[in-house]
Protein backbone atom coordinates (compact mmCIF):
# COMPACT_ATOMS: atom_id res chain seq x y z
CA UNK A 1 0.00 0.00 0.00
CA UNK A 2 2.26 3.01 -1.17
CA UNK A 3 -0.40 5.53 -2.02
CA UNK A 4 -1.55 8.62 -0.37
CA UNK A 5 -4.97 10.10 -0.51
CA UNK A 6 -5.59 13.69 -0.98
CA UNK A 7 -8.05 15.29 0.53
CA UNK A 8 -8.82 19.19 -0.39
CA UNK A 9 -11.38 21.01 2.51
CA UNK A 10 -12.91 23.95 0.79
CA UNK A 11 -14.96 25.05 4.17
CA UNK A 12 -15.10 24.31 7.94
CA UNK A 13 -14.67 20.35 9.14
CA UNK A 14 -18.35 19.62 8.15
CA UNK A 15 -20.91 18.64 10.34
CA UNK A 16 -21.66 14.87 11.02
CA UNK A 17 -25.76 14.73 11.19
CA UNK A 18 -27.69 13.04 13.98
CA UNK A 19 -29.59 9.74 13.17
CA UNK A 20 -32.47 7.88 14.57
CA UNK A 21 -32.31 3.88 15.71
CA UNK A 22 -34.15 3.25 12.45
CA UNK A 23 -31.78 5.01 10.05
CA UNK A 24 -28.81 2.82 11.70
CA UNK A 25 -30.60 -0.27 10.95
CA UNK A 26 -30.52 0.60 7.31
CA UNK A 27 -27.20 1.33 7.17
CA UNK A 28 -25.54 -1.92 6.18
CA UNK A 29 -27.88 -1.58 2.80
CA UNK A 30 -27.63 2.10 2.02
CA UNK A 31 -23.71 1.46 2.30
CA UNK A 32 -24.04 -1.69 -0.23
CA UNK A 33 -26.29 0.52 -2.39
CA UNK A 34 -23.15 3.04 -2.74
CA UNK A 35 -20.39 2.68 -5.61
CA UNK A 36 -16.57 3.76 -5.08
CA UNK A 37 -17.41 7.40 -4.09
CA UNK A 38 -15.71 8.79 -1.16
CA UNK A 39 -17.98 10.57 1.77
CA UNK A 40 -15.58 12.42 4.35
CA UNK A 41 -17.19 13.70 7.71
CA UNK A 42 -15.14 14.75 10.04
CA UNK A 43 -16.55 14.44 14.01
CA UNK A 44 -15.33 17.49 16.02
CA UNK A 45 -14.38 15.27 19.22
CA UNK A 46 -15.48 18.23 21.60
CA UNK A 47 -19.24 17.77 20.59
CA UNK A 48 -19.50 14.43 22.97
CA UNK A 49 -19.00 17.18 25.82
CA UNK A 50 -22.89 18.44 24.78
CA UNK A 51 -24.36 14.86 24.71
CA UNK A 52 -23.47 14.33 20.46
CA UNK A 53 -20.94 11.12 21.21
CA UNK A 54 -20.17 9.18 18.22
CA UNK A 55 -23.23 6.17 18.77
CA UNK A 56 -25.49 9.31 17.66
CA UNK A 57 -23.72 9.44 13.84
CA UNK A 58 -25.68 8.13 11.07
CA UNK A 59 -23.00 6.26 8.99
CA UNK A 60 -25.28 5.19 5.87
CA UNK A 61 -23.79 7.67 3.71
CA UNK A 62 -20.36 7.54 5.43
CA UNK A 63 -17.39 5.85 3.83
CA UNK A 64 -14.67 7.56 5.96
CA UNK A 65 -14.58 9.31 9.46
CA UNK A 66 -12.42 11.94 10.38
CA UNK A 67 -11.92 12.04 14.33
CA UNK A 68 -10.98 15.61 14.94
CA UNK A 69 -8.51 16.05 16.87
CA UNK A 70 -5.31 14.79 18.27
CA UNK A 71 -2.74 17.39 19.45
CA UNK A 72 1.14 17.03 19.04
CA UNK A 73 3.17 16.71 22.38
CA UNK A 74 5.93 18.72 23.29
CA UNK A 75 8.18 15.49 22.47
CA UNK A 76 6.88 15.52 19.22
CA UNK A 77 4.90 12.48 19.11
CA UNK A 78 1.06 12.24 18.52
CA UNK A 79 -0.86 13.17 21.49
CA UNK A 80 -4.72 12.57 22.77
CA UNK A 81 -6.48 16.01 22.53
CA UNK A 82 -9.17 15.34 25.02
CA UNK A 83 -8.12 12.36 26.89
CA UNK A 84 -11.30 12.12 29.25
CA UNK A 85 -13.17 11.70 26.14
CA UNK A 86 -11.26 10.16 23.68
CA UNK A 87 -10.94 6.40 24.31
CA UNK A 88 -14.98 5.51 24.98
CA UNK A 89 -15.53 7.40 21.83
CA UNK A 90 -12.92 5.33 19.83
CA UNK A 91 -14.99 2.26 21.40
CA UNK A 92 -18.64 3.75 20.08
CA UNK A 93 -16.27 3.91 16.47
CA UNK A 94 -15.76 0.47 16.64
CA UNK A 95 -19.46 0.01 17.59
CA UNK A 96 -20.64 1.97 14.21
CA UNK A 97 -18.43 -0.36 12.34
CA UNK A 98 -21.09 -3.02 13.22
CA UNK A 99 -23.34 -1.13 11.36
CA UNK A 100 -21.30 -0.44 8.43
CA UNK A 101 -18.22 -2.91 7.76
CA UNK A 102 -16.61 -0.97 5.47
CA UNK A 103 -16.23 2.32 7.49
CA UNK A 104 -12.99 3.78 7.92
CA UNK A 105 -11.79 6.07 11.28
CA UNK A 106 -9.10 7.88 10.97
CA UNK A 107 -7.35 10.60 13.19
CA UNK A 108 -6.87 13.66 12.58
CA UNK A 109 -4.14 15.28 13.90
CA UNK A 110 -3.34 19.65 14.27
CA UNK A 111 -6.94 21.46 12.89
CA UNK A 112 -6.71 25.18 12.95
CA UNK A 113 -5.82 25.09 17.40
CA UNK A 114 -3.09 22.52 17.55
CA UNK A 115 -1.20 23.39 14.23
CA UNK A 116 1.66 25.12 16.02
CA UNK A 117 4.33 22.46 16.56
CA UNK A 118 3.93 20.85 12.72
CA UNK A 119 6.65 22.70 11.40
CA UNK A 120 9.37 22.11 14.48
CA UNK A 121 8.64 18.47 14.41
CA UNK A 122 9.13 17.84 10.49
CA UNK A 123 12.15 19.97 10.68
CA UNK A 124 14.44 16.92 11.52
CA UNK A 125 14.12 13.69 10.44
CA UNK A 126 14.59 12.36 13.79
CA UNK A 127 11.68 14.11 15.22
CA UNK A 128 10.06 12.53 11.85
CA UNK A 129 10.07 9.56 12.52
CA UNK A 130 9.50 9.90 16.25
CA UNK A 131 6.19 11.29 14.75
CA UNK A 132 5.79 8.52 12.45
CA UNK A 133 6.15 5.84 15.08
CA UNK A 134 3.75 7.21 17.41
CA UNK A 135 1.26 7.30 14.91
CA UNK A 136 1.70 3.95 14.06
CA UNK A 137 1.53 3.13 17.52
CA UNK A 138 -1.41 5.18 18.31
CA UNK A 139 -4.03 3.48 15.42
CA UNK A 140 -3.16 0.04 16.56
CA UNK A 141 -3.93 0.86 20.30
CA UNK A 142 -7.06 2.51 19.62
CA UNK A 143 -8.15 0.20 16.37
CA UNK A 144 -8.04 3.07 13.68
CA UNK A 145 -7.83 2.84 10.43
CA UNK A 146 -5.32 5.64 9.54
CA UNK A 147 -3.78 8.88 9.56
CA UNK A 148 -5.15 12.24 8.83
CA UNK A 149 -2.68 15.59 8.89
CA UNK A 150 -4.58 18.64 8.91
CA UNK A 151 -1.68 20.83 9.07
CA UNK A 152 -2.91 24.72 9.08
CA UNK A 153 -0.78 25.38 6.87
CA UNK A 154 2.71 24.42 5.84
CA UNK A 155 5.24 27.61 5.40
CA UNK A 156 2.39 30.32 6.02
CA UNK A 157 -0.80 31.02 6.71
CA UNK A 158 -2.86 29.54 10.32
CA UNK A 159 -2.38 31.28 13.88
CA UNK A 160 0.55 34.05 14.10
CA UNK A 161 2.09 32.14 16.76
CA UNK A 162 2.62 28.93 14.80
CA UNK A 163 5.99 27.40 14.07
CA UNK A 164 6.28 28.60 10.42
CA UNK A 165 9.51 28.16 7.58
CA UNK A 166 9.80 27.87 4.15
CA UNK A 167 11.40 24.40 4.24
CA UNK A 168 7.74 23.28 5.32
CA UNK A 169 7.09 22.52 1.32
CA UNK A 170 9.85 19.95 1.43
CA UNK A 171 9.37 19.07 5.19
CA UNK A 172 6.08 18.13 5.09
CA UNK A 173 6.65 15.81 2.23
CA UNK A 174 9.30 14.33 4.13
CA UNK A 175 6.82 13.42 6.96
CA UNK A 176 4.36 11.66 5.00
CA UNK A 177 6.88 10.00 3.44
CA UNK A 178 8.42 8.76 6.96
CA UNK A 179 5.16 8.23 7.92
CA UNK A 180 3.87 6.25 4.64
CA UNK A 181 7.13 3.71 5.50
CA UNK A 182 6.23 3.49 9.22
CA UNK A 183 2.50 2.22 8.00
CA UNK A 184 3.47 0.25 4.98
CA UNK A 185 5.68 -1.56 7.74
CA UNK A 186 2.88 -2.14 10.48
CA UNK A 187 0.52 -3.32 7.33
CA UNK A 188 2.93 -6.29 6.62
CA UNK A 189 2.62 -7.08 10.57
CA UNK A 190 -1.22 -7.03 10.69
CA UNK A 191 -1.97 -8.59 7.35
CA UNK A 192 -4.51 -4.86 6.89
CA UNK A 193 -4.68 -1.73 4.62
CA UNK A 194 -3.35 1.64 7.29
CA UNK A 195 -4.76 4.80 5.18
CA UNK A 196 -2.41 8.54 5.00
CA UNK A 197 -4.38 11.43 4.12
CA UNK A 198 -4.20 15.26 4.30
CA UNK A 199 -6.84 18.24 4.59
CA UNK A 200 -5.50 20.86 2.78
CA UNK A 201 -6.51 24.23 1.79
CA UNK A 202 -7.90 24.57 -1.49
CA UNK A 203 -6.88 28.07 -2.76
CA UNK A 204 -3.42 27.89 -5.03
CA UNK A 205 -1.81 29.78 -2.37
CA UNK A 206 -1.43 26.94 0.61
CA UNK A 207 -1.44 23.77 -2.95
CA UNK A 208 2.04 26.10 -3.91
CA UNK A 209 3.49 25.91 -0.48
CA UNK A 210 2.99 21.59 -0.70
CA UNK A 211 4.66 19.26 -3.28
CA UNK A 212 1.43 18.02 -4.85
CA UNK A 213 3.65 16.66 -7.45
CA UNK A 214 5.55 14.42 -5.08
Amino acid sequence: MTFIMLFYIVQTNSVLTEGSEQSKEANKEEYIKQSQQIIVGYYPAWKSYSGYTPDKIDVSKLTHINYAFADIGQDYKIAMGYPDKDPANFEMFQELKKINPSLKVLISVGGWNWSGKFSDMAATEENRIKFADSCVEFITQYKLDGIDLDWEYPVGGGLESNSKRPSDKQNFTLLLKAIREKLDAQEGKDNRNYLLTIAAGASNYYINNTEVDK
